[in-house]
């Protein structure tokens, strides 16, 4: 596989979910484990670290570096994540 020329390159792995995307966004800049009841509670919470919104607009701009730009971290996405799932082993 060759790497991208711009941006970043990793490998994803999804469990779908009604709202494990937003909860990976999350992630970015803080470690949760709340229940979410619904997507709105998860929003909410995520907007209050950086705006967030559902459209395809919004997707294009290239999240990973917006993200990075507001100061979250691609790094403690992956570790909040990986943290989230060893929670879930116990």
């Amino acid at each position: 596989m060759s790497k991208p020329k711009k941006g970043i390159y990793c490998k994803v792995e999804f469990f779908e979910t009604h709202r494990c995307t937003e909860l990976f966004f999350l992630y970015y800049f803080r470690y949760t484990s709340r229940p979410y009841e619904n997507q709105e509670q998860l929003l909410n919470d995520l907007n209050q670290c950086v705006v967030y919104k559902k459209a395809n607009e919004f997707f294009r701009k290239g999240l990973h570096s917006y993200f990075e730009r507001n100061n979250g971290s691609l790094d403690n996405a992956v570790a909040n994540a990986e943290r989230s799932m060893a929670e879930k082993q116990i």
